[in-house]
């Protein structure tokens, strides 16, 4: 299997991922608005991502690694929906952006899934999120996302680091990072429950990050 095919199938994992705990998600979903809907638009957006993959790029086994996380990134930015729809998209096109820059500087082979064009890619996608936001605030899903990647940037940074390895890293570092959000938002704090956007990012990247594992039968993908 290609590493293209590889990332094409693990964010079609993730979808299927947060279609499973949409409940979970929208039951925490008290700010900014109780409205319960976060899991859901999160969902929905995922999905649009991988079915315009799948109408767009087929067969994905054709395409190269940044080619399949720009055409998620477009679909996910024609299907969002609310608000955490929205920054989700807004992630994953700076994703995409940042991994074809990183490939294009570096010189690196566009069919392998590079460590650290993916740092910079989630670096640069926690960027645009945020700046999609006119005043963001602190103990939300751009909380959890920077927590993510700013550990994934310093893990790779910190010496020869596998694909597996930064995800690993990145899930530990959004779970940590996600447990502390009541202590930045008083309306999670009352309701007694973490980020539902947060819980989304956990849900997603910890997704990514068990698909990788079990198509590369625990061995890292470099």
């Amino acid at each position: 299997m290609s590493q293209a095919v590889t990332i094409a199938n693990a964010f079609s994992f993730a979808c299927l991922a947060l279609r499973k705990n949409v409940d979970a998600i929208n039951s925490l979903n008290v700010f900014p608005v109780p409205d319960g809907d976060t899991g859901t638009n999160m969902f929905l957006t995922l999905q649009a991502a991988t079915e315009h993959l799948q109408q767009q790029l087929e067969p994905p086994r054709d395409n190269n690694v940044p080619d399949i996380l720009s055409g998620i990134a477009r679909g996910a930015l024609l299907g969002a929906r609310g608000n955490s729809g929205v920054l989700l998209s807004q992630f994953l096109q700076g994703l995409a952006t940042g991994y074809r820059s990183s490939i294009e500087e570096s010189g690196a082979s566009a069919s392998d899934v590079d460590p650290r064009a993916l740092c910079e890619g989630l670096v640069r996608g926690t960027e645009v999120a945020y700046s999609a936001v006119s005043m963001p605030v602190e103990g939300t899903m751009l909380t959890v996302m920077r927590g993510a990647s700013e550990k994934g940037k310093k893990v790779y940074e910190s010496g020869d680091a596998d694909i597996l390895t930064i995800l690993e890293e990145c899930v530990d570092a959004a779970v940590i990072t996600l447990q502390a959000t009541p202590d930045m938002l008083d309306k999670l704090r009352e309701a007694g429950v973490v980020d539902a956007g947060g819980q989304g990012v956990v849900v997603m990247l910890d997704a990514l990050r068990e698909y990788f594992s079990a198509a590369n039968d625990g061995d890292a993908v470099r």
